[in-house]
């Protein structure tokens, strides 16, 4: 069983998702309760996913990344993403939906 954390963090601008380890078959729906029990009450505001500590997604992680953009009214965005994270986001395609900043790693 993989691990995965979640820090939700209220900003001024929206939300931030900080996420740490791995999305994969294990957590992925996890991820997705987390992440919309942080956005019900707030379907418009901008979030934001900082990527830093996240080492691997699986289909089932971009999955559910695709479900809460198809549900979620606001912008989204993955910041830091590291390379590992984004090589799996440019072949999925995932790189044309979603705005990808990568970080150093």
């Amino acid at each position: 069983m993989s691990s995965l954390i979640v820090h939700v963090m209220h900003e001024p601008e929206g939300l931030s998702f900080v996420l740490d380890g791995k999305i994969d078959a294990s957590n992925a729906g996890n991820f997705r309760d987390a992440v919309s029990a942080a956005l019900s009450g707030h379907p418009e505001e901008k979030i934001v996913f900082d990527c830093g500590k996240l080492v691997y997604i699986s289909s089932l992680g971009l999955r559910e990344l695709l479900r809460l953009r198809k549900a979620h009214k606001g912008t989204m965005n993955l910041v830091n993403v590291r390379h590992e994270v984004r090589s799996i986001l440019e072949i999925s395609g995932f790189s044309q939906i979603f705005d990808v900043s990568g970080g150093n790693n």
